[in-house]
């Protein structure tokens, strides 16, 4: 199986807490980045997240993993304001994207965004976990269990 290389495009908490533990724990999934404005607070994070002995991940910048042709994808938690843009930059630079957050933009932006991927051969796969929180999936379950005894 071939290995997917991966950056981490920021230092957030939802980084800390899910998805670089998820990453790591994935055989065809080499993480091999995590990103920040900070050279300095990104190597922070990969030392205090990412040590094992099979994973060779390194602090860079932003520009840095855009840069970088040896990285198939991109995980981009960025805030809204400066997410799109940046996801532009990284599939202009070859890099599949895995984001997060409910897309922010406008109809236009995504269209663009999902021609540009289309374009270039390239995957965005938006990566919303509200959804998932179990607070939403008990409020889900107690709405639906309302519409049913309404529609009765």
């Amino acid at each position: 199986m071939t290995t997917t290389t991966i950056a981490c495009i920021s230092t957030a908490d939802i980084a800390k807490a899910k998805v670089v533990p998820a990453l790591l724990s994935v055989s065809y999934i080499s993480l091999v980045a995590v990103s920040s404005r900070d050279k300095q607070k990104a190597q922070q994070f990969v030392d205090e997240n990412c040590s094992n002995d099979t994973n060779k991940c390194v602090g860079m910048t932003h520009d840095e993993v855009l840069e970088d042709k040896d990285i198939d994808a991109v995980y981009v938690p960025l805030p809204s304001k400066v997410r799109n843009p940046f996801i532009s930059k990284a599939l202009n630079n070859n890099k599949h994207i895995y984001s997060e957050k409910p897309f922010g933009g406008t109809v236009n932006e995504l269209k663009s965004i999902l021609d540009m991927a289309t374009k270039l051969n390239l995957q965005w796969i938006d990566g919303t976990m509200w959804y998932h929180i179990l607070y939403v999936q008990k409020k889900w379950k107690r709405y639906y269990t309302i519409v049913i005894s309404w529609a009765r």
